[in-house]
């Protein structure tokens, strides 16, 4: 990918070059000479997917990305705690389609149990795989994670809760650009495995004890800076 002062870019294969030019045969077919001095950069696209407008995406190699979610449909329940997600990634891109990672990750959530709220916050670590759809400017992409959300290491003042496996699944767009950080937008489903005990102050001022078994699920709502 050529580069130009004006910042146009030219995709395709170098077929020659000296101290004056650059001839480059673009995807379209056709041949043109460069003259260097018109020229910014020159940019390898052994491990990128180059686009007409200069834009890329990576197709090979490590990326890091830090994603930040929350439920877009849940309503007031009771003055519910707001659903927070947030996940931090470490990956490897095995190829233009295919995505592999390890991750860690905090989940603050609300949900009703029996009419009261109940309050849940999970440490997360798991592992994650990515697979590309197509490959346009907007690439689509799935994506799935499985692992195990840890509760508080001790109770809360009103209750406890244990950790349990969980899992994510979702879909999403990754938006090309022309630096190594990128942004993408996702929509997932989220279930999360737990159980414990409140206890809550009903409206006579009495004290109320439940005990619960949950499968916690939500859409999460998710948008992730990536870098390279």
């Amino acid at each position: 990918m050529i580069v130009m002062q004006d910042r146009s870019t030219y995709a395709g294969e170098v077929i020659d070059n000296d101290n004056e030019t650059i001839t480059m045969q673009l995807d379209s077919g056709a041949t043109i000479v460069i003259p260097r001095d018109k020229i910014r950069s020159v940019k390898s696209g052994s491990d990128k997917l180059v686009h007409s407008n200069g834009k890329f995406h990576y197709t090979k190699g490590y990326f890091f990305s830090l994603s930040l979610g929350f439920n877009p449909f849940k309503g007031d329940a009771g003055n519910l705690q707001p659903t927070e997600h947030t996940e931090l990634l470490i990956g490897w891109r095995f190829n233009k389609d295919l995505s592999v990672a390890v991750g860690v990750g905090a989940e603050l959530s609300g949900t009703s149990v029996g009419g009261f709220g109940v309050e849940t916050i999970f440490n997360s670590y798991f592992l994650y795989g990515r697979y590309y759809l197509a490959d346009w400017r907007h690439r689509p992409y799935t994506y799935a994670r499985l692992g195990y959300g840890s509760g508080p290491s001790q109770d809360f003042e009103s209750g406890r809760h244990t950790g349990g496996l969980q899992a994510q699944f979702g879909a999403g767009f990754h938006f090309a650009s022309r630096k190594k950080s990128k942004f993408n937008v996702s929509l997932a489903y989220h279930i999360q495995k737990t159980d414990g005990n409140q206890r809550f102050l009903d409206v006579f001022g009495n004290e109320v004890a439940i005990d619960y078994n949950l499968l916690i699920r939500e859409a999460i709502f998710k948008l992730t800076y990536e870098f390279r």
